[in-house]
């Protein structure tokens, strides 16, 4: 290191002479500076060298002397143990609790199919449900069948599966039947309540048919017919109303003015007394030949 240092030196040397002797500048002045701070940037860089040498020596001992890391012996590479005093040599050892996971499915209970759903009822039906009382399997006495779709149910009495008796038809809070059934129609006395009109009809069923006595309401409560029916048409003796006034008293056919009946105008007064043959007067006067004759 000296030695190149050295000629180096003298290389330098030469080149500063001469540019000193071209620019009349002290020679030596300069280039001591020069060796100086050369001198001073090589001795930098041989203690760097010698301090990465010396951490690189000290790191390969410390590897030396470190001890390999014993690897982990797996279960079967365990001396066997002695058995504690009073324990039976060939006794196994106590099993780890499984997961659940690997538990084994549990049986269903006797009579329990594996996917079947929890009943909801007494009864369960592929549109929904019972719950009351039985017979046979079948509803009979009382109870409430309900439907899944429209929130729709009936609760009364029941008989071998169908309604019988008194029953309250509902969608909901709203009541569309209460009244008598039988074989699971509305026969007897009963109130019906039109879902879509909102007309509510109060009085005798044949089969869900109006027939026999009974009274038609608007939704608002006005009446619209009182009297007599037959498979659901006016028949018989019966009050026709418009705008809760009376405006026809008599006799009715198949849902029309047939026989002797009164009509009476929106005030109230008598205008036709006499025979009538579907909707039609047959004795009215023509009063545009009245009106005429003056």
């Amino acid at each position: 290191m000296n030695t190149a240092f050295n000629q180096y030196s003298k290389y330098l040397k030469h080149l500063l002479e001469v540019e000193c002797a071209e620019k009349n500048l002290d020679f030596d002045k300069l280039f001591i500076s020069y060796l100086r701070v050369q001198k001073a940037k090589d001795d930098n860089k041989e203690r760097e060298a010698a301090e990465k040498k010396r951490l690189y020596e000290g790191e390969e001992e410390e590897k030396k002397d470190e001890k390999p890391a014993e690897e982990p012996k797996s279960e079967d590479s365990k001396p066997a143990e002695k058995p504690a005093e009073g324990e039976k040599k060939d006794e196994k050892p106590a099993e780890e609790p499984k997961s659940e996971d690997s538990k084994p499915a549990e049986k269903p209970a006797e009579g329990e199919k594996k996917d079947e759903k929890p009943k909801r009822g007494d009864l369960e039906f592929d549109d929904g449900y019972y719950e009351g009382e039985t017979k046979n399997g079948l509803m009979h006495g009382h109870g409430t069948r309900y439907w899944d779709e429209n929130n729709r149910k009936w609760a009364g009495e029941w008989s071998e599966g169908k309604a019988c008796g008194h029953v309250v038809v509902s969608f909901g809070d709203f009541i569309a039947y209460d009244g008598q059934m039988e074989n699971g129609l509305p026969n007897g006395q009963g109130v019906y309540t039109d879902i879509n009109s909102g007309q509510r009809y109060e009085g005798n069923f044949v089969d869900f048919k109006r027939e026999g006595e009974g009274t038609l309401y608007t939704e608002s409560g006005d009446k619209i017919y009182e009297g007599e029916w037959k498979n659901n048409k006016y028949h018989g003796y019966g009050m026709y109303f418009l705008r809760g006034q009376c405006r026809y008293d008599g006799l009715w056919e198949n849902g029309k003015r047939n026989g002797d009946g009164v009509a009476y105008n929106e005030k109230g007064v008598e205008e036709y007394n006499g025979p009538w043959k579907d909707d039609v007067r047959l004795n009215d006067i023509d009063r545009i030949k009245v009106a005429s004759k003056g």
